[in-house]
């Protein structure tokens, strides 16, 4: 527990805070012109966020490769939640195969190849259940 996280309990500060983590992943029918636009400030934040965490980690050059290693490794190890896997493989087809093909090629090629990969292959996978489907 951070330090931070300690002072809101122990003065009952009324903040924002992460709510349930969603155990599936949706499909493209739900996706609404109105929910896409209420994602659009938290993601502009989101990557305000990690702009400026990337350029603090280039200021901090100093610390050793192994101990970034080790602390993504250990973050990774605490998030790998066997069952939310799973259940998001139990899906369609469609986006089980996406999941794995972008794990694969995150690994294997590069996270930001990874996720244009999965993006794409999501999209054409979309594309060809919608004409099976008029067909």
């Amino acid at each position: 527990m951070s330090l931070v996280t300690i002072i809101v309990s122990a003065f009952s500060i009324d903040i924002a805070k992460i709510g349930a983590i969603p155990r599936t992943i949706g499909t493209m029918q739900s996706v609404n012109f109105s929910n896409v636009v209420s994602l659009l400030w938290p993601a502009v934040e989101i990557a305000l966020l990690v702009a400026i965490e990337s350029l603090l980690s280039a200021r901090v050059s100093q610390i050793p490769m192994a101990v970034v290693a080790g602390l993504l490794l250990g973050t990774s190890y605490r998030i790998f939640n066997p069952t939310s896997i799973i259940e998001s493989l139990r899906t369609t087809k469609s986006e089980a195969i996406t999941i794995i093909f972008t794990a694969i090629s995150s690994v294997v090629i590069d996270l930001i190849w990874g996720i244009a990969i999965g993006i794409t292959l999501h999209v054409f996978l979309e594309k060809i259940k919608k004409r099976t489907s008029k067909a």
